[in-house]
């Protein structure tokens, strides 16, 4: 039976630009060969008055090192135009 893993990453605090990214890693501690990995940011309300806050999540790459490890590579960019007090990432994980 497939499993759904999830679990709350990472989160930023400041004014992120519209444009800018962030560059994270996460640890895949037991990614196996067959998990499917996405990630979801989620922009923290700010001025109530800004039109919308938009976040991306951008490059999510798995990684297997010589030693059997595992990383995730991904960036978060501000896709909309006012900057961003802050965000949260939740990562997701399906094994089959």
């Amino acid at each position: 039976m497939a499993q759904l893993i999830t679990w709350i990453n990472s989160g930023y605090v400041g004014d992120l630009a519209p444009g800018q990214s962030d560059y994270w890693i996460a640890f895949g501690g037991g990614l196996q060969p067959g998990d499917v990995i996405t990630a979801m940011a989620h922009p923290i309300v700010g001025d109530p008055n800004a039109p919308e806050r938009i976040v991306q999540v951008e490059n999510v790459q798995a990684e297997g090192t010589s030693d059997g490890g595992r990383r995730i590579f991904y960036s978060v960019r501000n896709a909309g135009n006012v900057a961003l007090v802050g965000y949260t990432v939740t990562l997701m994980m399906l094994r089959p």
